[in-house]
């Protein structure tokens, strides 16, 4: 089955996740292996999947993510602010 083409909204989440992730994971000593675990997932491959864009995030995966790399889910994606408390 062929991957499908992501958006130009979920390119541009990438983009910012991978950007928050270049400049945030030092400063809190984490590896891609313990946000997957912190996210609740099996290991560090799911969490590698959306930092390398092979998977579309999703938003509970953006929500997820941003607690645990300290950020407002927006920050990764600004296009969910109007689902957000």
């Amino acid at each position: 089955m062929a991957k499908r083409e992501l958006t130009d909204i979920e390119k541009n989440a990438h983009k910012k996740l991978r950007a928050i992730w270049n400049s945030k994971r030092k400063d809190l000593g984490l590896t891609q292996e313990s946000v997957a675990l912190a996210c609740g997932w099996s290991g560090q491959t799911a969490f590698a999947q959306y930092i390398n864009a092979n998977t579309p995030l999703n938003i509970e995966a953006v929500l997820r993510i941003s607690k645990v790399l300290n950020v407002h889910p927006t920050e990764i994606m600004p296009e969910i602010a109007d689902i957000l408390p």
